[in-house]
């Protein structure tokens, strides 16, 4: 059984530094884009900056009222904070999130949801991974979910090959929703919503905070983060056949 964790002392500014720095170190892209989503009536926060302790700032005055979010690729456009591009492929995100008891859609998971998300789809991308003699990638807890990340060798991304690499990406993550998710049950968030991953040391503050849905700090559940050539190969080559 995984340690998902309680309130964790559940204040907001009691922010991961040290996570913090090695999400961003992890990621290794030069400049970021951070996306700072309100959960009160205040606007979207958006910035790009190559220093880190500019995004360390952002989170210990920010992260009492947003959701916290970097791009996880090479910018293309670092001037540009209408769309985010990439220059190259690194970092493959899996996104699972917990699917909530109805009504309670926007709000924490709880404790058992959470158990249920890495149960019936973290073991089993794990697993598949494993026969396929891919790298084990990296865990995250999100707070409601968990993201798996995979680091491949860079693909340098130009118009020409842009769009045919996106959908090598999105054929990757249908597949893995195909093996996963059930009718009922949609563990893994869709391709398009990957271009920003929350940052790995701060407060999940999604939903109202309660004893049986809390706030969590989101944390690294494991942290060693090597090559996949195997896996990127994999995704060049795949094809619609599932």
């Amino acid at each position: 059984m995984i340690n998902i964790g309680k309130n964790e002392k559940n204040n907001k500014n009691n922010y991961n530094e040290k996570n913090v720095k090695y999400f961003i170190k992890l990621l290794n892209n030069g400049h970021f884009e951070t996306k700072y989503l309100p959960t009160g009536s205040f606007g979207v926060l958006r910035n790009v900056t190559s220093k880190v302790v500019s995004i360390i700032s952002g989170v210990e005055h920010e992260n009492t009222w947003y959701l916290m979010y970097v791009s996880v690729n090479k910018l293309k456009d670092i001037y540009s904070h209408i769309h985010t591009r990439f220059s190259s492929i690194r970092n493959i995100v899996i996104d699972i999130d917990a699917i909530r008891e109805k009504g309670f859609e926007k709000e924490p998971a709880t404790d058992k949801e959470l158990e249920d998300a890495y149960n019936n789809a973290v073991k089993p991308i794990l697993n598949f991974f494993k026969v396929s003699s891919f790298q084990t990638p990296l865990i995250t807890h999100t707070g409601n979910g968990y993201q798996l990340f995979c680091k491949i060798p860079s693909i340098s991304l130009s118009d020409k090959n842009n769009e045919k690499f996106q959908n090598k990406l999105r054929l990757f993550n249908e597949l893995l929703q195909f093996k996963i998710n059930t009718k009922t049950k949609k563990y893994i968030k869709d391709f398009e919503e990957l271009k920003k991953v929350m940052i790995i040391g701060t407060f999940n503050i999604e939903g109202d905070n309660t004893l049986e849905r809390p706030h969590r700090l989101t944390k690294f559940i494991t942290k060693e983060y090597n090559i996949d050539s195997k896996l990127k190969e994999y995704i060049l080559n795949i094809k619609y056949e599932f």
